[in-house]
């Protein structure tokens, strides 16, 4: 008889796992796989009975899309693209795209940044099992200048204005 504590199972390739001879008992069940979020059960065994149940397990959500450039509409490369908090960063390639992958479901800020010019955020939402697409439009506003509609300026020059 197997006593109630840790037991790792592995399923077979129809995804079904047997636990035999268990003493009668409650039995937690944590169930995972890479890229999957981690499910927690449990289970009431009683003695000579079998459980014969299914337990689902959620594929873990995604964020693709492509950074173009806001006033020329090309697409960006080496754009750092990062969650906040940080759980996830990467960068777009030589066409602008990027993904994200393997986030929980929830609500996330991007933070864009290319090198050399003002950060930029965005919100988007990730579901389970689904690739959520954020195509972005990045304003490149180098540091230390501020765009305002129809231009921009050196922050030197605010002090002439005040």
């Amino acid at each position: 008889m197997i006593n109630p504590g840790e037991i790792l199972l592995k399923s077979d390739s129809n995804g079904k796992f047997f636990a035999n001879y268990l003493n009668a008992g409650a039995y937690s069940l944590e169930i995972s796989k890479e890229h999957y979020l981690t499910q927690n059960y449990t289970e009431q065994v009683e003695d000579g009975t079998t459980i014969d149940n299914s337990y689902q397990i959620l594929l873990l959500g995604s964020i693709s899309g492509t950074v173009t450039g806001y006033a020329t509409g090309n697409p960006l490369s080496d754009v750092k693209i990062s969650t906040i908090p940080v759980t996830k960063s990467t960068e777009t390639d030589e066409n602008g795209n990027y993904k994200l992958e393997f986030l929980e479901a929830g609500d996330y800020v991007l933070k864009i940044k290319l090198e050399g010019y003002t950060s930029q955020e965005e919100d988007v939402s990730v579901e389970y099992g689904i690739t959520t697409e954020k195509n972005i439009q990045y304003l490149l506003s180098p540091q230390g200048y501020v765009y305002v509609e129809g231009g921009s300026f050196d922050m030197g020059d605010i002090w002439d204005l005040v």
